[in-house]
């Protein structure tokens, strides 16, 4: 058995970076993305459920009652809720992830959709949601412990920040680099 490192990087963004797509211009269409988003959950879920999908649609649930927030930062704040990272950062973790990271992810490409259409901007591909545990294989420059949403770096630069990458700038309030490494045993 061989563990394979590889260097990585791209734009990262908080969850609290993350939810800046959600706007007075994109509110109502958010709020039917997530609504629509758990509906499908729910009704693709075996019926009973298994606990896993229980674990999930409970981790989902504040999206199926978001039509009854009225303020964009209550909204911002449910959607922000369903962003929840497992596992204890340390000096040797690789357990570290993102719970759902795939759902949550389809979930954001749908809200950045929006922003995307309202704003009449490109917004770089989302490549990832990530969260890491150890700056000793991960790198000191990733938050630890964390949900990262990791854009495409090319997108952003061409020696000069790109239009996507001063879009992402504009609605995160950044749009710096970061490099890292990953462990696979």
């Amino acid at each position: 058995m061989g563990v394979d490192i590889s260097s990585c990087s791209g734009v990262l963004a908080s969850v609290d970076d993350m939810v800046c797509f959600i706007n007075g211009k994109n509110k109502k269409q958010v709020v039917e993305i997530c609504k629509d988003f758990y509906e499908d959950m729910e009704s693709n879920a075996t019926q009973p459920p298994d606990q896993w999908e229980k674990e999930k649609l409970e981790n989902f649930k504040p999206l199926k009652d978001i039509a009854s927030k009225k303020t964009i930062s209550d909204i911002q704040e449910a959607v922000g809720s369903v962003v929840n990272v497992s596992g204890e950062p340390s000096k040797y973790d690789l357990d570290t992830h993102v719970l759902y990271e795939e759902s949550v992810q389809s979930l954001f490409e749908g809200i950045i959709s929006s922003y995307e259409d309202v704003m009449k901007v490109s917004i770089p591909y989302l490549q990832y949601v990530s969260a890491w545990g150890s700056p000793r294989y991960n790198g000191w420059d990733v938050p630890l412990g964390e949900a990262c949403f990791v854009f495409d770096e090319e997108a952003c630069f061409v020696k000069t920040t790109s239009d996507e990458g001063k879009s992402l700038t504009k609605a995160i309030g950044h749009c710096s680099v970061t490099e890292w490494s990953e462990y696979s045993c």
